[in-house]
Order: structure tokens, then C-alpha cells, then sequence
């Protein structure tokens, strides 16, 4: 339906917007990849390669953890989750718009 269209493009507008936020107020940790832009799988496992190799290099000892999470998203928490968006600066009808959003699913 139009509707349908119409939500979903109005959802990944304002999923670009809050990247787009978050990115230039630097809320996002140095480490991570996921859901940055310009920030690929390969240049992941490029800073992984070459943090191994720095750890063997200076004989030090190397722990990797790989998580795969089936369907993440429904385990998040939403209150969680708009909480932190109200921490970091998103309010009034944003706000509001990502609460109808999350939690009227």
C-alpha cells in the first residue's frame, strides 16, 4: 500500500538522520563497524589482522570473540533503547516519533 511505501521511506530517512547526528557529535566508539559509513567489513578485518600481528609482534597474548545474534533487533530493549536516544540529545516530536515507532509495533 502507499502507506506501506510511504513508512518505509520515511523510516530510512530518519535512520540516516540519527547516523548522521550520532557520527557528527561522535557518540560512536573508534572500534566500531557496523552501521557506519565508510566503515566496511574489509576495513574491519584489515584493524583486526593488524592488531593480531601488533599482539605476535610484541609477544603478547591474543583473545578473539565472535558473535553472531539471530534477529538482534527483537531483543533489544525499546525503553532501553529511547532512553539512550533521549541522552544523547534527541527530543520533542523525534522523540516522540521513535517511541510511536518502537514501541507501537
Amino acid at each position: 500500500s502507499l502507506l506501506s511505501v510511504f513508512s518505509k521511506i520515511f523510516e530510512k530517512l530518519m535512520n540516516k538522520r540519527l547516523l548522521s547526528y550520532l557520527e557528527k557529535n561522535n557518540f560512536f566508539n573508534e572500534s566500531q563497524f557496523g552501521f557506519r559509513k565508510n566503515r566496511s567489513t574489509e576495513k574491519a578485518i584489515t584493524r583486526m589482522t593488524n592488531c593480531i600481528f601488533e599482539s605476535v609482534n610484541e609477544n603478547r597474548k591474543t583473545v578473539g570473540l565472535f558473535i553472531d545474534f539471530k534477529k538482534a533487533f527483537d531483543l533489544v530493549n525499546h525503553t532501553i533503547s529511547l532512553q539512550k536516544l533521549e541522552n544523547v540529545g534527541v527530543r520533542g516530536v523525534t522523540l516522540d516519533w521513535f517511541k510511536s515507532f518502537l514501541l507501537n509495533r
